[in-house]
């Protein structure tokens, strides 16, 4: 099956096109994206696997951009081999859904919860940053955790539970 695509807007040596599909996976938006890479008047692309939209910066014939995609297949073999085997797609949106998660429960127990409990909640997560602080310096290490330790206990001492939690917040 040959790739259905629609041009959206177009300007001199750039191209944005809407791959006509009801969804598209990560893996598709990276197979998508490397073929489009290989193409020798591409000089730039972006992927964008949420729209099914690519962008295409290129610095030869338009037509050319065009009969390419066209002829694209996500089942041709030959375009699965030029997805390298780890791309950072898949890792990033882990990322991207982790840190929207965070930041939705922290406002969600900051907006929730009475004071009390949320303050006492902040003391039971610092615990563990402190306590990772303290083995690194039985170890006789003064890294990032001893920092961040340092940071969150004074703020949690001088009252500021806010910026103790933005701290907390900032660690993996």
């Amino acid at each position: 099956m040959l790739m259905k695509c629609k041009i959206m807007h177009e300007s001199h040596g750039r191209l944005r096109v809407h791959m006509v599909l009801t969804r598209m996976t990560l893996h598709q938006a990276d197979v998508a994206e490397y073929y489009l890479r290989a193409l020798p008047a591409v000089t730039k692309v972006k992927v964008y696997d949420r729209t099914a939209d690519a962008v295409i910066w290129f610095d030869g014939q338009r037509d050319e951009i065009i009969m390419a995609l066209a002829r694209f297949s996500f089942q041709n073999e030959d375009n699965e081999k030029l997805v390298p085997e780890h791309t950072g797609r898949e890792l990033n949106r882990r990322y991207e859904e982790e840190l929207v998660m965070t930041i939705a429960k922290r406002y969600l127990k900051k907006w929730l919860l009475p004071l009390p409990i949320h303050r006492f909640l902040s003391i039971i997560n610092a615990c563990k940053y402190v306590w990772k602080g303290i083995r690194s310096l039985c170890k006789g290490q003064v890294d990032v955790s001893v920092l961040d330790a340092t940071a969150i206990s004074v703020s949690m001492f001088r009252g500021d539970f806010g910026t103790a939690a933005s701290v907390a917040l900032m660690q993996p």
